[in-house]
């Protein structure tokens, strides 16, 4: 075998030597952030039953108010609201836990998925839809939420001091921004998923 066609060889073998680099690196961030994500579910559901618990029986932490928690902009005691209200607040800090849960579990397969170097597969482009929507529905409903708590928060005071509070901050804004370009996103890779098939079926 001569030089030459030696050469030729090696440099025809660099891209596939790149490529496994890369899926390489693909497989390690992925394993990495699969774990990740899958502790950050772990923090959810432990941060969840914590605050569930306070608002249930502020007497556990006397000094939170439903600032403190994330619930609203009132900065009133939990032990001064009415049972019957802080279950209502309670109700709404858990659906809010329950969405960002989902966020993180469809992170987290997505990136079990990835480690399998499974990226076009039907499943995974299911789940990458699902977590735009999921994103796009913590958005907006941490907007709809701070309202309904400010509500729930002073329904108990006498008129005049009841507070309709409403805000729209960057978060909300990050979330369904984010969120929409996930679910295009996901619908493209679906919609190149399912060219790549039929032309590999008319092949």
């Amino acid at each position: 075998m001569t030089s030459l066609e030696t050469t030729h060889m090696h440099r025809c073998s660099l891209p596939e030597e790149t490529r496994q680099q890369r899926l390489n690196r693909i497989r390690r961030v992925s394993t990495c952030m699969q774990w990740v994500a899958a502790f950050i579910c772990l923090l959810i559901l432990i941060t969840a039953g914590l605050v569930l618990a306070v608002v249930v029986n502020p007497a556990l932490c006397p000094d939170v108010t439903a600032t403190m928690i994330g619930l609203d902009d009132i900065k009133r005691p939990l032990g001064d609201i009415p049972l019957a209200q802080r279950m209502g607040l309670g109700v709404i800090s858990t659906l809010a836990f329950a969405i960002l849960l989902a966020v993180f579990v469809h992170v987290t397969q997505l990136f079990r998925r990835f480690r399998q170097a499974d990226f076009f597969s039907s499943d995974s482009l299911r789940r990458m839809v699902s977590l735009g929507r999921w994103l796009m529905a913590f958005g907006v409903y941490d907007i709809l939420c701070d309202p309904v708590a400010s509500i729930l928060s002073t329904l108990d005071l006498p008129k005049g001091q009841k507070s309709l509070a409403f805000s729209l901050d960057g978060t909300e804004l990050f979330f369904v921004t984010f969120g929409s370009l996930v679910l295009v996103f996901g619908w493209i890779l679906r919609e190149a998923a399912l060219i790549q098939d039929e032309n590999s079926q008319f092949i």
